[in-house]
């Protein structure tokens, strides 16, 4: 499935830049044969990405390789469901706030956005439970928490062996 005109009313593809102006005109570059099927956001400072979110139903991140991005608990946290890959480091649990697709399925993503355009509910619901999830494990209060207890298990024992640092440590 390539990146072709959708013949759903409403539907805008947002997409973002990184700052590095190299990667951001290589992406636009790339795209050029696509105009007009999407909307090219450009870079954005960091407080300004909640708008964004504020506007969309759902939100898409691709990625092949990242250790575990803050976008993708921004989303969840904006009850938006997710569709990522394995590869983004996110929390997301697959078909419960969003959907976990391979890496490099285009197939997948565009299935998945399909599933989630022709079902509100299902967007909503998985929106609520990504939500829910966040104020469950993921707030700062959680991480800070988690780091500190990683600092007094260090004093404690000396030892690295034992630790255990995700949710219900």
């Amino acid at each position: 499935m390539r990146l072709q005109k959708w013949s759903l009313v409403g539907v805008i593809l947002a997409i973002f830049a990184s700052p590095h102006r190299s990667y951001a005109q290589s992406a636009g570059e790339i795209l050029k044969r696509y105009e007009g099927l999407y909307r090219f956001a450009g870079p954005h400072p960091k407080y300004e990405v909640h708008r964004f979110f504020q506007q969309s139903d759902v939100f898409v991140f691709p990625s092949l390789a990242e250790g575990s991005a803050c976008v993708t608990y921004e989303a969840l946290a904006s009850e938006l469901p997710i569709i990522t890959t394995p590869n983004s480091g996110s929390v997301a649990r697959d078909g419960i706030d969003g959907f976990l697709v391979p890496a490099q399925d285009v197939d997948a993503i565009g299935e998945r956005l399909a599933l989630l355009y022709a079902d509100p509910a299902l967007r909503r619901r998985m929106g609520a439970q990504g939500r829910e999830l966040i104020e469950r494990e993921y707030t700062w209060r959680h991480y800070r928490r988690r780091v500190g207890d990683l600092y007094r298990q260090l004093l404690e024992d000396g030892s690295t062996a034992s630790i255990q640092t995700g949710p219900g440590a």
